[in-house]
């Protein structure tokens, strides 16, 4: 009623028969050809940290069927190009996956650079979710407007230092 779920529960896309058909082919290997991507990059030096927070604008660029634009943070660990194991959280708008030019909100993990593992949002397990305001995958709105109106999100992925997840 109030527009989040009861405590102890989170929002859930009810997923269609299509949705879990496709869940595996929209997270292994999505990051396979990096010639065709750009990317703007930030990071820190080795050291002990417990997460990382962002404010990310939001935008509705126009893509492809096979393109997608992503705004996102991610933080990893290991070493590139063999056990690197990878979470990010932002927006992206994914054509091929939702089947709309909206920006949604996503979680996206792997542990071994998306040879055999890596899944969007509760596609298949791996990931929980403990925030019960809002759904992955759900669509974003308000969006910014070139010259108009600006609208933005802020994120955390946070590690609890108690309990290491």
């Amino acid at each position: 009623m109030n527009g989040e779920c009861p405590k102890t529960t989170i929002p859930i896309k009810r997923p269609s028969k299509e949705d879990l058909l496709t869940a595996e082919k929209y997270g292994k290997g999505y990051q396979d050809n990096t010639l065709h991507h750009e990317y703007a990059i930030v990071y820190t030096e080795e050291g002990r940290y417990n997460g990382a927070r962002v404010g990310l604008s939001v935008w509705k660029p126009r893509v492809q069927e096979e393109e997608f634009s992503v705004s996102q943070i991610r933080v990893w660990s290991g070493v590139r190009g063999s056990n690197l194991n990878t979470l990010e959280v932002g927006w992206q708008v994914y054509k091929g996956k939702y089947k709309d030019d909206n920006p949604r909100l996503f979680t996206h993990w792997t542990r071994d650079l998306c040879k055999d593992t890596g899944c969007y949002n509760l596609d298949c397990p791996g990931f929980i979710q403990t925030n019960s305001a809002f759904a992955l995958g759900a669509s974003i709105q308000p969006v910014s407007t070139y010259g108009g109106s600006q609208y933005g999100m802020r994120l955390l992925i946070a590690k609890d230092p108690r309990t290491g997840d």
